[in-house]
């Protein structure tokens, strides 16, 4: 058999797809400077760019499991894209902000230290208004019929279940659930 080193990488890549450790192995070495490179375009910092290699071989692995060799890339390329688009969704990842009021944020330490699993009183409060709020946005937006068909999604049932339950077909429960998801988070993205 030829050595590992003389394989291309779509050879390389069918056989780490075929649990063949030593060419994974070789694939691997091949793509960490791909990586390195890719992720030193995006800092300066030895420790980030460290950080962003590491991610940038998790994207070079699910390149390796998903990669389609009758697609019309060639693994390089393809395994290049998966490093980069996954370096750049850690760095998206990292520079978005979630504004959250500081009144809403508990300490894990508090958390864990209370013994009982009971809510304070005021965890009780946020947490039951925090429920009417949602029911009535619910019931302002949402047709009768998109009700009762997403509160039986939300308490677990299938789509073949709600359908069953309410008379309908599968395809009309998916449009539904489309519709209600898309009234609800219009109505929550127009309240932030």
């Amino acid at each position: 058999m030829e050595s590992y080193f003389q394989l291309n990488d779509e050879q390389l890549t069918f056989l780490a797809v075929e649990r063949d450790d030593e060419a994974l192995a070789v694939l691997t070495e091949r793509y960490m400077n791909v990586a390195k490179y890719i992720a030193s375009s995006f800092s300066s910092d030895a420790e980030e760019i460290s950080d962003l290699v590491q991610e940038g071989m998790l994207g070079f692995l699910a390149a390796v499991y998903s990669y389609d060799k009758d697609g019309a890339a060639a693994f390089n390329t393809y395994a290049s894209r998966c490093i980069r688009n996954r370096i750049i969704g850690v760095l998206r990842a990292a520079g978005t902000k979630r504004h959250i009021p500081e009144d809403m944020i508990v300490s894990l330490e508090s958390q864990r230290d209370r013994e009982d699993g009971e809510l304070t009183p005021e965890e009780s409060l946020l947490s039951d208004e925090g429920a009417e709020y949602i029911h009535s946005v619910i019931c302002s937006e949402l047709s009768e019929r998109e009700r009762e068909i997403f509160m039986l999604y939300l308490g677990g049932s299938s789509y073949c279940d709600i359908a069953e339950k309410t008379g309908i077909t599968v395809k009309s429960v998916d449009s539904a659930l489309q519709r209600a998801r898309k009234k609800l988070k219009k109505r929550l993205q127009n309240e932030v």
